[in-house]
């Protein structure tokens, strides 16, 4: 670097106000003539804070939820007195909404800067879906359920995070449908008497399936018969 001051005489204190690296060289003469060797003086400057990303990396799901574990990274730089620490990677596990990390670089001069990551949802678990019955029903030793056409299907979905996106249903592996209200087979819906299976699941707003749960029934269509005599009396 060329030298700060050159030939000057010295007249008071010296400001060097840029970043960087400057060198000052000075010496000093007495009245007789003496002259000091040059003294040759590094200064170095850095009033620039250091620079500082997160860089968020996880499976991302639907509507900005995250469906794993996201690893939040710092990236951290200076082009002068260099990086002296930088916050370490963190990994958020917990299944919440509209979470956050955050870090902080330090140069060598002492400077400081932060970056934070915000609004980090994750829901790592799928939805349950549960099926009840609400009329005529019974159930035998094997599980299985016989019902009549009176009997209403009731499917029950939670989900602790995002939150029940669509249940789904279908009957003897038809074509899914969308599960709105609770509803009742009878010969209007094409099912006939007789042993049949339901399928029903749902997905929550984050992109979670649940599993598949299957259920056999028996579809009871035929009233029951009475019949009576009269003895003679």
């Amino acid at each position: 670097c060329d030298p700060f001051v050159d030939g000057s005489q010295y007249a008071g204190p010296i400001l060097i106000a840029n970043d960087g690296a400057s060198y000052l060289r000075y010496s000093s003469q007495d009245n007789a003539g003496n002259a000091q060797d040059t003294v040759s003086r590094e200064v170095k400057i850095d009033k620039t804070g250091p620079t500082i990303e997160a860089s968020i990396s996880g499976d991302a799901g639907n509507d900005g939820w995250y469906i794993s574990d996201v690893n939040v990274e710092f990236l951290c730089n200076d082009e002068l007195s260099g990086v002296s620490s930088c916050t370490e990677a963190v990994t958020l596990r917990e299944e919440v909404p509209g979470q956050s990390a955050s870090g902080t670089a330090v140069d060598n001069a002492g400077n400081s800067e932060q970056a934070e990551a915000s609004a980090i949802s994750i829901d790592k678990s799928p939805p349950t879906t549960t099926l009840e019955f609400d009329g005529p029903s019974s159930e035998n030793g094997d599980g299985a359920v016989s019902i009549t056409p009176q009997t209403y299907f009731i499917l029950n979905a939670e989900d602790t995070a995002s939150g029940v996106s669509v249940t789904s249903y279908h009957i003897d592996g038809e074509l899914p449908l969308e599960y709105e209200e609770e509803f009742i087979l009878d010969a209007g819906e094409g099912v006939d008497e007789g042993w049949h299976t339901i399928t029903y699941w749902s997905e929550d707003a984050a992109g979670n399936s649940g599993w598949e749960e299957t259920l056999e029934f028996y579809l009871d269509q035929t009233a029951p018969s009475t019949e009576s005599s009269l003895d003679d009396i």
